[in-house]
């Protein structure tokens, strides 16, 4: 870099390094803004989905075990028979068969009642 010192010189290189490196940032910047925008798309997407889904009028248990992590069992014996989700014994079959709305319940985030 003719016309200044080689201290001028070094210090010229580095503003313009970092000017370089301000870009990336600010690239870098861009690029999380787009990620934090993510989760919003994320809701749209399952109220999109959950807007489509039919909802059945009885799930089984094993569907509701399946949505709650837990066993079979458990819907059945300790939910079902102790009256900790509403639930009610098919006519026909004589199992345990839970409504539409009481399983919608569960699978926005409600939980059995306490024993």
């Amino acid at each position: 870099m003719s016309g200044f010192t080689s201290a001028e010189a070094s210090i010229l290189q580095a503003l313009i390094q970092l000017q370089h490196e301000v870009g990336d940032v600010k690239q870098q910047l861009a690029e999380l803004r787009q990620l934090a925008a993510l989760p919003d798309q994320f809701v749209e997407l399952r109220e999109s989905v959950d807007a489509i889904t039919v909802q059945k009028d009885f799930y089984s248990t094993r569907e509701v075990a399946d949505l709650m992590g837990v066993t079979q069992h458990t819907v059945q014996v300790r939910w079902c028979s102790n009256a900790r989700i509403e639930a009610e014994k098919d006519p026909a079959t004589g199992r345990w068969r839970i409504p539409g709305h009481e399983y919608e319940r569960l699978r926005r985030g409600g939980k059995p009642r306490a024993p």
